[in-house]
């Protein structure tokens, strides 16, 4: 699992297809903020942790499509667990 420590700042964030998400401002617990503008679609500027599949040289693949990741934001703020 992808920890805190290996999120760095600017860090490009692509999803499973290798499409370009945004760029990484910082980490927040376990969730990694994007830069402003970044967000996918209306849902949020975090991406949890739990949803990167690995880094590499200044990268971030996350395990899920943008569609994944919108649909999961949306479910979460059903629930109340995410801003």
């Amino acid at each position: 699992m992808v920890g805190a420590a290996d999120i760095l700042h600017h860090m490009e964030i692509l999803d499973a297809d290798g499409e370009f998400v945004g760029l990484v401002t910082g980490v927040t617990g376990a969730e990694i903020d994007l830069a402003e503008g970044h967000e996918v679609g209306d849902e949020s500027n975090r991406i949890p942790l739990a949803w990167v599949d690995y880094t590499w040289d200044h990268k971030c693949k996350l395990k899920l499509t943008r569609d994944e990741c919108q649909n999961r934001w949306r479910e979460l703020a059903r629930r109340g667990e995410t801003d």
